[in-house]
């Protein structure tokens, strides 16, 4: 009988810690996971992949693009667990200014992303995605 309130007592114990842990030492709840990773197993992927990620930029762009050649912008896109850009920056530019603000543009229209991921665990992740155009001076 000892034996199962010393049971029932170490049960309820390990139970309040949990939920203080959970709730963090003032009783609110933590925040979640904010870490942000630049290198996953799985790397956040635009859906359809590199052709459907051109296409839809083409599409959006209100200047001529180009897969392959021309002046270029690198965009860091932050794609939460959710696959939303949560955060469009600019980390290479060698067009003007207006393309680079329209390369930007089209980085904060963009749909809902493959989050990337690590031992299957959906993690906030870093995308660069490179938007050339076609006259960029």
């Amino acid at each position: 009988m000892k034996f199962l309130l010393a049971l029932a007592f170490i049960g309820a114990t390990v139970t309040a810690l949990s939920a203080t842990q959970a709730r963090g030492q003032s009783g609110r709840p933590m925040p979640s996971d904010t870490t942000v990773y630049m290198i996953v197993q799985e790397p956040p992927a635009f859906v359809g992949g590199k052709e459907a990620l051109f296409q839809f930029i083409q599409a959006n762009s209100k200047y001529p693009v180009n897969s392959k050649k021309g002046p270029l912008v690198q965009l860091r896109l932050l794609i939460e667990k959710d696959g939303s850009v949560s955060e469009v920056k600019t980390i290479y530019t060698d067009v003007s200014e207006e393309l680079t603000q329209e390369a930007n543009r089209i980085g904060r229209t963009m749909p809902r992303w493959i989050p990337g991921s690590q031992d299957g665990r959906l993690l906030r992740a870093y995308a660069v995605v490179p938007i050339r155009f076609t006259n960029g001076k």
